[in-house]
């Protein structure tokens, strides 16, 4: 995936992961809250982990995509108290600390 379309699809996953928690921080005792964090944890699993045709990560090489980090860099600058930003952040600390990839999902409590 070229670098523009790595940001095009983060941009638009990360357009929804905002929506939601928006919603879900605004509206929390609407009936409509479990439907909203199960949109929230889908999106967020998908910004955070990727999907197999748009990777966040190199599985071979066990590291962030340039273009991802550089993402998530900016999401936790512009939003830091955000629960995307947390995620990303811990994200980030488990590559960093070479975590083993198939061990990640497990650190970040984050699962597909």
């Amino acid at each position: 995936m070229a670098k523009t379309e790595v940001k095009d699809y983060l941009g638009r996953i990360r357009g929804q992961t905002d929506a939601w928690e928006n919603f879900m921080n605004k509206f929390p005792k609407s009936p409509l809250i479990k439907k909203a964090k199960r949109a929230y944890d889908d999106y967020l699993l998908d910004y955070i982990l990727g999907m197999d045709s748009s990777p966040t990560y190199d599985r071979t090489e066990g590291k962030l995509m340039d273009d991802t980090k550089e993402e998530y860099s900016r999401i936790i600058r512009k939003y830091p108290n955000s629960r995307t930003a947390k995620k990303a952040k811990e994200l980030i600390a488990a590559f960093d600390a070479h975590i083993a990839v198939d061990q990640i999902e497990d650190r970040i409590n984050l699962r597909r």
